[in-house]
C-alpha cells in the first residue's frame, strides 16, 4: 500500500521570503499569486497579505479595493536586498578563447 501524499508545511518566515522575493522580481503580487505560490484558498492567501500589509511589509499599489484586480508592492518595512557581489561578474578576454598554443 502507498502512503498517501504528505504536504510540508512552511514556517511563517519561509512563506513571508517567497512572497518579497516575488516582489522582487515582478515588482508587485497579487491574491491570486499568492493562491498559486502556495497552493491556498482566497480567504488563507488574504490573511497571508492582510499580515505583511499590517506589518508595513506590503502596501496596496492598486486603486482597486477588491477583487483579483489588486496589486500589492513594497511597503516602508520592505527588506532592503541584501547587498552581495550580484552584477560584478568579470567577463574572461574573449581573445583568450581563440589563442593557438603558440599565442600564449
Amino acid at each position: 500500500m502507498i502512503p498517501p501524499a504528505t504536504y510540508q508545511q512552511r514556517s511563517a518566515a519561509e512563506t513571508e521570503r517567497k512572497v518579497i522575493a516575488h516582489v522582487r522580481e515582478y515588482g508587485k503580487v497579487t491574491n491570486r499569486t499568492v493562491q498559486s505560490l502556495f497552493d491556498l484558498t482566497v480567504h488563507p492567501a488574504n490573511n497571508l497579505l492582510d499580515d505583511l500589509i499590517r506589518r508595513g511589509i506590503l502596501v496596496k499599489t492598486s486603486p482597486q479595493q477588491r477583487g483579483p484586480a489588486v496589486e500589492y508592492g513594497p511597503g516602508p518595512r520592505f527588506p532592503k536586498p541584501p547587498r552581495g557581489t550580484r552584477g560584478r561578474r568579470v567577463a574572461e578576454d574573449p581573445m583568450t578563447l581563440w589563442q593557438s598554443e603558440d599565442d600564449r
